[in-house]
């Protein structure tokens, strides 16, 4: 394959094209949510149908790809954290809102779309080379056409305004919702709480051999050395295909005739000239000019024809030294010339130029022998070279790295990939994809270099011996019995406090005691044994009611007492009054455009293709 088609070092730059991770943020679990009921009816390269839209996996993979290129992440790794599921639902929304903005004719014109590539090629051209380059650079490296990039600004573009028409100004601001936020903030309970430890669990008995074989069978993931490998990573830099690049002084005749222009300076006229606002009395000074008499108002200038106005150009540009012209009319008033000087068009001269042509030469000329070398070097990988004769003849470095295991880590947990940042995705991807003593395809990375990665050993997965972890998996099966035995006498001590008993009758019941816990607050941090998901809970669950809920080490029976909420017309603080009117300020565009969207998905019938999702990017990734 070749080099041009695989991710780029500006890949980041195709964040425009998607959502925000804001955006999928505030909408990503509606979709998830309302959709994520699986039919049959798709093959297995298809992700998403229904709505009107439909998704294959290989073209989900690429924007996958190019998003977890540009925030340094592996697909493994992102399917864990659920980026995996956001990009989809992105990749959804933005097909239904194109969909819905052609609907209402929301159009971008040719002119818009230019515009705004050009801009974007501007911002990349000042890394260096020009904007045709920076574009033509990106297409390449992204394995797109051009008219997939325009249709994708297009499409984009036209989102954008939908999302801008749908959304309210962040301006709109309710001192009634902010001042119900801050009595909803301020609101402070207390509550009654028992603490039953696991270890009051005495009467468990130790598992036999035989259950605890069958034990460690049941968890031997939770004892897997995951498959590691060690690979040798040669490396190409443009500085190494130097060599290749010659520069004769022919070729920089060719390059200086080629761009005479830039290096040749128009004819200019020196003139002095005044502006009138009347005809008299542009005709009168016209007069006084000729007769070499001093005319107030009139100035010299050194003027290029390109830059005048055409009534005044032509004229001026047509006279001889000395001529007087006018009076001329424009849109300016009227005006009075005297030719002064006439200045005649001169060029650069070569060796003024030769040391800046040939630097510009010779970047243009790395470029294409660097990524010409690039293409040869896979193409002789591909034809089975050995990569120490492949080093040796076009004067690669080479480091070996590892072992490590797909997240790039090794046993210990150090980071053996650190040196690749961003591009360790695409390494571990190319260790990974290949068998030992076999060469993976040419990786480019962000810093502009070349990668041949070959996988030197590969040591399978194993598993610790059960004799090494038979004490340690003793003690867990024992945790575990306790746990459970505790976990159901707190669920019959609930179902007690719900057929009528008070906590204290329940708390000698299990020979444990009541704690009082005062003044729970939503903005302050709970103390221990009360933890943030158990302060959720006081202030959910209704004044006398019980709840449980899992602590370190056990649970924990908790039942709200009292509650106490600011008076209304009590005098809050102004300061915290004006900051949640912002913040519904702010929120409000956001509501608005997350129930327009949820309005999108109704009786959409989308389907996702989750087990494709999960067997392409989360196994066996994910069990590991």
């Amino acid at each position: 394959m070749l080099i041009w088609m695989r991710n780029s070092a500006f890949a980041g730059v195709f964040k425009y094209l998607l959502m925000g991770l804001l955006l999928m943020a505030v909408v990503g679990l509606i979709l998830m949510d309302r959709n994520g009921a699986f039919t049959g009816g798709m093959s297995s390269g298809t992700i998403v149908k229904g709505g009107g839209i439909n998704i294959g996996l290989n073209e989900f993979d690429r924007t996958l790809r190019r998003v977890l290129s540009s925030r340094g992440i592996g697909a493994p790794e992102a399917y864990q954290l659920g980026l995996v599921d956001n990009v989809l639902s992105s990749e959804i929304q933005a097909r239904l809102f194109s969909k819905e903005a052609s609907h209402m004719g929301l159009e971008v014109s040719d002119d818009m779309v230019t515009r705004q590539i050009t801009r974007l090629a501007e911002t990349l051209a000042t890394q260096g080379g020009s904007k045709k380059n920076a574009l033509q650079q990106i297409l390449r490296q992204q394995g797109i056409s051009e008219s997939e990039f325009v249709s994708s600004i297009r499409t984009e573009m036209a989102n954008t305004l939908l999302r801008a028409a749908i959304q309210p100004p962040a301006t709109l601001a309710s001192p009634l919702m902010a001042r119900a936020l801050y009595r909803y903030d301020h609101e402070q309970r207390s509550a009654d709480i028992v603490v039953l430890k696991n270890t009051d669990i005495k009467d468990v008995t130790k598992p036999s051999d035989e259950q605890l074989q069958k034990y460690y069978e049941a968890n031997k993931m939770d004892f897997l050395f995951p498959e590691s490998r060690t690979i040798t990573v040669a490396t190409l830099t443009k500085d190494m295909a130097a060599k290749k690049v010659n520069i004769t002084d022919e070729q920089l005749h060719a390059e200086y005739d080629k761009n005479i222009a830039a290096f040749t300076k128009p004819s200019k006229r020196v003139v002095a000239q005044g502006v009138f606002p009347s005809e008299e009395e542009a005709k009168k000074a016209y007069d006084d000019v000729v007769a070499g008499k001093p005319v107030k108002g009139l100035s010299d200038q050194e003027l290029e024809q390109n830059g005048l106005l055409p009534e005044i150009a032509t004229p001026v540009f047509a006279a001889q030294k000395g001529d007087v012209i006018g009076p001329v009319k424009t849109d300016l008033g009227w005006h009075v010339l005297k030719v002064k000087d006439i200045l005649p068009e001169s060029r650069i001269a070569f060796d003024q130029v030769k040391d800046k042509l040939q630097d510009e030469l010779k970047q243009s000329l790395l470029a294409d022998a660097f990524y010409q070398t690039g293409n040869d070097i896979e193409d002789r990988s591909a034809g089975g070279d050995k990569l120490e004769d492949i080093v040796l003849e076009y004067g690669m470095t080479t480091e070996v790295f590892g072992p490590f295991r797909r997240n790039g880590n090794n046993a210990d947990g150090k980071d053996i990939l650190k040196p690749f940042e961003a591009d360790k995705d695409k390494i571990i991807q190319a260790a990974f994809d290949v068998d030992a003593g076999e060469t993976a395809p040419l990786v480019e990375t962000a810093d502009g270099q070349f990668h041949l990665v070959r996988v030197d050993t590969i040591t399978p997965d194993s598993y610790r011996d059960f004799k090494l972890v038979s004490a340690a998996l003793e003690k867990r099966w024992m945790d575990e019995q306790q746990k459970l035995a505790n976990a159901a006498r707190v669920k019959s001590a609930v179902e007690s406090l719900n057929t009528g008993k008070t906590l204290d009758e329940v708390a000698k019941v299990l020979g444990a005691s009541v704690q009082k816990i005062q003044t729970v607050s939503r903005t302050s941090k709970p103390q221990a044994p009360i933890t943030p998901v158990i302060a959720a809970q006081i202030f959910t669950t209704d004044i006398g009611k019980s709840f449980s809920s899992e602590v370190d080490g056990g649970f924990l029976i908790g039942m709200p007492t009292s509650m106490v909420l600011p008076k209304s017309d009590s005098k809050m603080a102004d300061e915290d009054i004006k900051q949640l009117e912002e913040i519904t300020a702010r929120a409000l565009p956001q509501d608005v455009l997350s129930q327009y969207i949820d309005g999108l998905f109704t009786n959409k019938k989308i389907k996702i293709n989750q087990p494709v999702l999960q067997q392409t990017y989360g196994t066996p990734q994910t069990a590991q």
